[in-house]
């Protein structure tokens, strides 16, 4: 066990780890059962756990839970990519959106976002947010949505514990 966890999801074994913690922070790896066995296998030389969570990709909501679980978080904090970004608040477990948008502009088709991943499905609304606050710091702006569920407000593997979400906005 460590006081502080880095969790990475890599169903496909793509990430060649050179820092795996230290005596404060300890990496944990998200995986699947299509991830290739001699990643799993150098995870194990590297000492670094690993929870299998999903069949041919790594599931969101059974990772939450089993991060809860076996490593007692009850608060966790998603500062990753658009497509891990929006998985986790499609699939409601999201309560709080925190967003640090940079001064700069990247523009052309395929440049990632903070929330990437297909189209909604006809009939499907976007979710709702509500502004908590807004902070500017030099030319930083930092905003704080709460998102808004039918059911009040989402909460982290279904616990009662809320769920936030950090992103940033691309910048040249």
């Amino acid at each position: 066990m460590a006081t502080r966890w880095f969790v990475v999801a890599d169903g496909r074994g793509r990430v060649d780890w050179s820092f795996t913690g230290d005596s404060d922070l300890k990496l944990h790896v998200l995986v699947c059962r299509g991830t290739p066995a001699g990643y799993l296998q150098r995870l194990r030389d590297l000492g670094v756990g690993y929870f299998v969570v999903g069949d041919e990709r790594v599931e969101p909501r059974a990772a939450l839970a089993r991060i809860r679980r076996r490593l007692g978080a009850t608060r966790v904090i998603a500062d990753s990519g658009g497509t891990l970004n929006a998985s986790l608040l499609r699939e409601g477990l999201v309560d709080i959106l925190d967003i640090v948008t940079l001064p700069g502009l990247v523009g052309g088709a395929g440049t990632p976002t903070m929330m990437d991943g297909p189209p909604l499905p006809a009939g499907v609304l976007p979710r709702r947010l509500d502004l908590i606050d807004v902070q500017v710091e030099g030319a930083a702006v930092r905003t704080r949505y709460r998102v808004r569920t039918t059911d009040g407000p989402a909460r982290s593997m279904r616990t009662g514990s809320p769920l936030k979400a950090r992103g940033s906005v691309p910048h040249a």
